[in-house]
């Protein structure tokens, strides 16, 4: 089902059905593009067009804001749930590619970071199929063909891309059609997360509505100026379409 927002959409009900969608995709030889929509991908389609074209070409959006889930809820009275990849990889997601073997190819970060989310992912899951990683910094147009080159020749059942929003999306849209892959995942932080470097959330936060204090606590500088925005612009927004109903 497709549940409309403003002129996005989400049509990912729930985590079983996402955990489905990723399942049907690799099992049917299909290629499928997973986007995240919060109340910082929703204010990005509103300044960037060429982001919000990707979006608007994604074949599943789940919402992994709590603000998304209020707002279809408080416009349409419509009810989903908010999965956010980093929660459901720890808790089913890397447990289902495990067992599934389905191979993985890890695509962002410094270095530093993927290196020791790579190994980190394996401690976890030691049965885990990573066909290949790279960070994801290209100083040019034949590095990036050169990465391009490579993930295709190990034909990954799944790309996971994590250099950021709104760039891993945009890169999707533009790349996927030349890479050899199914499930194609925009990520934000995950490698970050799965390298320790930055810290989850504790679950009680999960569906509260305020797992965004936690994040910004942990990065004031960076993350101040996005949530101070971000969020005023998305209830603005959400108000004045109420209003206008």
């Amino acid at each position: 089902m497709k549940y409309s927002f403003f002129d996005l959409y989400i049509n990912i009900k729930d985590r079983t059905e996402y955990l489905e969608k990723i399942q049907k995709t690799i099992a049917d030889a299909e290629k499928k593009s997973f986007f995240y929509l919060n109340s910082h991908s929703f204010y990005l389609c509103f300044r960037k067009e060429d982001f919000k074209n990707a979006f608007l070409n994604a074949d599943y959006v789940i919402a992994d804001g709590y603000s998304i889930v209020w707002g279809l809820k408080f416009l349409r009275k419509q009810k989903i749930e908010k999965v956010v990849f980093t929660h459901t990889f720890f808790d089913e997601l890397g447990k289902l590619l495990s067992e599934k073997q389905f191979s993985l190819y890890l695509l962002g970060g410094s270095n530093f970071v993927i290196n020791k989310a790579v190994k980190n992912i394996k401690q976890n899951f030691p049965m885990i199929n990573i066909a290949g990683f790279s960070n994801g910094y290209f100083s040019t147009d034949e590095e990036e063909s050169k990465i391009i080159n490579e993930i295709s020749k190990l034909n990954p059942d799944i790309l996971i891309v994590g250099m950021g929003m709104p760039h891993s999306e945009i890169w999707i849209h533009k790349h996927r059609h030349k890479i050899n892959s199914h499930c194609f995942f925009s990520v934000g932080a995950f490698f970050d997360f799965m390298a320790g470097e930055k810290h989850l959330a504790p679950k009680w936060l999960y569906n509260s509505g305020f797992e965004w204090v936690y994040r910004l606590i942990q990065e004031p500088v960076r993350l101040s100026k996005r949530y101070f925005i971000t969020h005023p612009f998305f209830l603005m927004k959400v108000f004045k379409e109420y209003l206008r109903k």
